[in-house]
């Protein structure tokens, strides 16, 4: 079974892997927030990542193939950037301003002073459009934490989530002004090449530079978010096989006594045994699709409620962090969901596709996508 045979299924685990990546997060973060320093946590030593890394590097790879089947199919910019933003803001605007209040009940400066401190207005307007970078402060909130003065630390993957979109958006534009000197398909060759120049960076920034700023930032989500842009555009030859994917999880194993070896492998293994799970596995594991899509409300709301707890809880240990943050995270998702999320992905059949932001002269319907 080849990819391009299921890749247009709404039928599939994507909810069910992305919300156990959340949960990844969740859980490599309690060590951190439970005792203030991370790294404590215990897969760090073994093979150089943590549960949380891997778990937004499965975001980066879900979110590229996705994303740029959405392109690929709507073919029209306004109508992808609108998509995109009805997934990203509604939930975190909300979010942000559940932190905002949070922070006023526990902070310790008066109601007056927090809300009339420049940093409480800093922090609400540079989390709500993240377009240049989050911020971790409000004044007089989680001072006293194992791991304080850090009120949503999960946040800083989204500006970068929104600059491969943004990426893959110029590079669309880009196509529209090259299809009026020459009919070619020149978004798959953009991002090929923009893939290949992040592969390129990425391993030589791991390996032979040890300070590692924005630019490394930019090169591994870059690296991770293209791959599965790439594999859409390799969909035909992508085939699912249980000894390929048997085959990669040996070859991850074994790698694992060595952290630079293990690196580079699970670099070039993960998105194929991610896809893997998320087309091949059927049955009574495709009802988790009846719930709903909780992975991005459990990732934006669990460091706050983990934080709380870790001010609540004298000495809270990572046993009662992980059960505690996982009931109330797991609720506030729930609600984030059902309330906001889905209410505003719905909004997305009132965008019109108008021509002037055709990639193409004949866009073609897009299916509906996760």
């Amino acid at each position: 079974m080849h990819l391009s045979h299921l890749i247009n299924s709404k039928d599939n685990n994507f909810n069910l892997i992305r919300m156990l990546a959340a949960f990844a997060v969740l859980f490599s973060h309690s060590f951190a927030l439970a005792t203030g320093n991370a790294q404590n946590e215990p897969l760090r030593t073994l093979l150089g990542i943590t549960p949380g890394h891997i778990a937004v590097d499965i975001f980066f790879i879900t979110s590229g193939l996705l994303v740029a089947r959405s392109l690929f199919y709507r073919k029209n910019l306004l109508e992808f950037a609108a998509a995109r933003a009805l997934r990203i803001y509604p939930g975190l605007i909300v979010a942000v301003i559940i932190c905002v209040l949070i922070g006023a009940a526990v902070s310790q400066l008066t109601i007056n002073e927090y809300f009339s401190s420049g940093i409480t207005l800093n922090f609400f307007l540079k989390n709500s459009f993240m377009l240049l970078g989050d911020v971790q402060i409000l004044p007089g909130v989680f001072d006293t934490a194992p791991f304080d003065n850090s009120v949503n630390g999960s946040l800083w993957t989204l500006p970068w989530e929104l600059r491969m979109y943004a990426f893959l958006g110029v590079f669309g534009f880009i196509t529209l002004l090259l299809n009026l000197l020459y009919k070619a398909n020149w978004l798959a060759i953009l991002v090929i090449c923009f893939f290949t120049f992040c592969v390129v960076n990425y391993f030589q920034f791991h390996f032979f530079t040890e300070i590692r700023g924005e630019k490394y930032k930019i090169f591994r989500f870059g690296t991770i978010f293209f791959y599965g842009a790439v594999i859409y555009l390799c969909q035909s030859k992508i085939a699912f096989k249980p000894i390929l994917l048997w085959s990669c999880l040996a070859i991850l194993a074994i790698s694992s006594f060595n952290h630079d070896i293990f690196f580079v492998l699970y670099t070039v293994l993960l998105p194929y045994i991610v896809l893997y799970i998320a087309y091949i596995p059927k049955g009574r594991i495709r009802k988790y699709n009846n719930f709903g899509d909780y992975s991005y409300g459990i990732y934006i709301y669990a460091w706050p409620v983990q934080q709380l707890i870790a001010v609540s809880v004298n000495e809270v240990s990572i046993v009662q962090m992980v059960m505690l943050s996982t009931l109330f995270t797991f609720t506030c998702a729930y609600l984030s969901w059902h309330l906001v999320e889905s209410k505003a992905l719905k909004l997305k059949q009132y965008i019109k596709p108008y021509a002037l932001f055709n990639i193409t002269p004949e866009p073609r319907s897009a299916p509906n996508s996760n």
